[in-house]
């Protein structure tokens, strides 16, 4: 049974900037919450897909506890119809079998074994289904973190490290991204009238790796470079976009700080650059109860 309604979650395609595919997505969870007792609110989106807050209350004063799991994923529309649900030996694969249909689908088996084995789920149990984690949570994180207040445990359905293990923690991200602006000018012509932004982001590049920090947990990775237009023609604009990863707030101060001094230092003569982005996920963010 489990593996039936995975394999109807992962057959559909739920991109986080497809709101109606993700809806239908969203809606099937729902569902399936639903049919356990569960009374759903519906958080409107008019972007991303709804949110919904799916909450059971026991009978008895328990401990309060909230389940999370997104329906959304990275993949395009069509990626389902190209590389649908399969399974090979002991293994499932497919757009989303593991982040996170698959822990979705975890999360409600167990609530439906608990009620199947003593006739009712016995905790006050809130449940989180959201359509927009991929790309940062900008519209659930808020429903997420008030929710967290109001109970005394959470469990998030991620995938986590091999095991059978839990996952206690994750680092601080940050995504980064610096504009460099140079001067285009003709390579063979008037090489001399121009500013090479391609030159600076590589000078930008190795400061930023040497951030790295194994011993303290920290990761740094320039991710994506763009920058020219024509092999004969000195570029004049360079994007740098980089993935930031901390394991303290020590270390998050320490890159931020360093990000605006790389970006303000200069290599070569006439070039300027713009740092935008920042960390969007902290490592051990608290919120004070109201």
């Amino acid at each position: 049974a489990a593996l039936h309604f995975l394999e109807t979650a992962v057959n559909m395609d739920s991109p986080t900037e497809d709101k109606a595919l993700s809806d239908r997505v969203g809606d099937l969870f729902q569902k399936r919450v639903e049919s356990i007792g569960f009374i759903c609110e519906r958080d409107e989106q008019s972007e991303f897909a709804d949110n919904r807050v799916c909450r059971y209350r026991s009978q008895a004063a328990t401990a309060r506890v909230l389940m999370v799991g997104h329906f959304d994923t990275v993949y395009s529309t069509g990626t389902c119809r190209e590389r649908p649900f399969r399974i090979e030996g002991d293994r499932a694969f497919g757009p989303g079998v593991l982040d996170m249909k698959g822990g979705l689908t975890i999360g409600l088996l167990a609530l439906e074994a608990l009620q199947a084995a003593i006739g009712r789920i016995p905790l006050d149990v809130t449940f989180i289904l959201n359509g927009d984690e991929e790309i940062g949570s900008p519209r659930s994180r808020t429903v997420i973190m008030d929710e967290a207040l109001r109970h005394d445990l959470a469990l998030v359905l991620e995938p986590g490290r091999p095991g059978p293990a839990v996952t206690v923690g994750r680092k601080g991200v940050g995504i980064f991204r610096i504009a460099i602006e140079g001067t285009e000018a003709h390579a063979g012509a008037e090489p001399e009238k121009g500013v090479n932004s391609i030159v600076e982001a590589a000078h930008k590049i190795l400061a930023i790796q040497a951030l790295n920090d194994a011993d303290a947990g920290t990761i740094v990775t320039p991710g994506v470079v763009r920058g020219g237009t024509k092999p004969y023609v000195v570029p004049g604009l360079t994007q740098i976009e980089v993935d930031c990863r901390v394991s303290s707030a020590a270390e998050r101060v320490r890159i931020e700080m360093a990000m605006v001094e790389i970006c303000g230092r200069t290599m070569v003569p006439g070039a300027r650059a713009q740092l935008a982005g920042g960390f969007h996920r902290d490592r051990g963010q608290v919120r004070q109860p109201p």
